[in-house]
């Protein structure tokens, strides 16, 4: 802490310092704004990747075989591996924006979530955060 001689007439001196600190520490935090959102789809997290296959030279009777094998194969292995199903299918209910440095920049990126998605409106306050009929955002500093 500043130690001054007679707060009379260094107090202009003192705050003035303190609100230069404040300015620098505050340029240097980094916010985070996390947003709950409604009505998202169900996604399957295990689909197959897409791929597109050149022609093969083979007839259709021998892939059409091939593909009897892999089907067996795929069968019997998820008989086998029925516990792991467990998760597959996942809706994401909440986004992450990092790195905001400032309220401007908190309030551009939450209007083009409103824009895109729709955001959670808390319907019971009682264990939340929010009070009801509030929309679900959350901003915090970043470490």
């Amino acid at each position: 802490m500043l130690r001054v001689k007679n707060p009379h007439y260094d107090k202009d001196l003192f705050n003035q310092l303190r609100a230069f600190i404040l300015k620098i520490k505050k340029k240097d935090i980094m916010q985070r704004l996390t947003v709950h959102l409604e009505n998202q789809k169900t996604i399957d997290t295990r689909e197959p990747a897409k791929v597109i296959k050149k022609s093969t030279s083979k007839s259709a009777y021998e892939r059409g075989i091939e593909q009897g094998e892999k089907d067996k194969a795929s069968a019997s292995i998820a008989k086998d591996k029925k516990s792991t199903s467990k998760g597959r299918f996942k809706t994401y209910t909440t986004i992450t924006v990092r790195d905001l440095r400032s309220k401007k920049d908190i309030e551009d990126t939450l209007s083009d979530l409103r824009s895109k998605y729709t955001i959670a409106i808390c319907k019971d306050s009682k264990r939340s955060n929010w009070k009801a009929g509030e929309e679900m955002f959350h901003i915090a500093n970043q470490k």
